[in-house]
């Protein structure tokens, strides 16, 4: 079975899952599945097991599967987060990522602002994915993946991170300080620059 077999095996069972066409899924499952039961902290094994858990779940809970690349272009594009929305099969079978969520609360399902952080949490640091060239007063930093499998598998950042960009020097030299220069601050919303934890690296 290819790569994209298995996309396409996974993309059906997870509409089925959402239709709760129970017995569809777990026909694709050993029948000594183990699956966890998140809510008790414990493993259910078998189908019977898997069966009674989702059937209980499935009482008071909808279920709903969004396609990644949905997802992801509602965070690039600074919001909203729109959960209200519900991706088609076709949609959701070209995808090659999934999200269920579910949820007893319907405000979970709903369009969600994405707020940008008012503060620092840690400090300023050029992405690790830039590097940096100084020519006189301008430095140029460039987007370069570690390596071409990197490159395949995490290429969507360049929905947001652009290949190059040149800054003046002195105000690059300002993160060092814990400060960002006002020039730098639409490249903290593209996270060219960004807000890490104290000596992540």
């Amino acid at each position: 079975m290819t790569f994209e077999d298995k996309v396409r095996l996974l993309s059906a069972l997870y509409r089925a899952f959402n239709r709760r066409e129970i017995d569809r899924v777990l026909a694709a499952l050993s029948p000594t599945v183990r699956w966890p039961n998140v809510l008790e902290k414990a493993e259910l094994r078998g189908h019977p097991a898997v069966r009674a858990y989702w059937l209980k779940q499935f009482e008071t809970i909808e279920p709903r599967v969004f396609g990644e690349r949905g997802l992801f272009a509602d965070v690039v594009k600074g919001g909203p987060l729109d959960l209200g929305r519900r991706d088609p099969a076709d949609l959701i079978d070209a995808d090659p990522a999934l999200t269920i969520i579910a949820s007893r609360n319907p405000a979970v399902f709903v369009r969600h602002r994405l707020d940008a952080a008012t503060s620092t949490r840690g400090e300023y640091r050029l992405n690790p994915l830039y590097t940096a060239e100084q020519t006189g007063n301008r430095t140029s930093l460039r987007l370069t993946f570690p390596t071409d499998d990197y490159a395949e598998e995490y290429g969507a950042c360049r929905q947001y991170l652009p290949d190059e960009v040149v800054v003046d020097s002195e105000a690059l030299a300002t993160l060092a300080a814990g400060r960002l220069d006002p020039e730098l601050a639409d490249l903290k919303r593209r996270r060219v620059i960004l807000d890490l934890p104290k000596r992540y690296y």
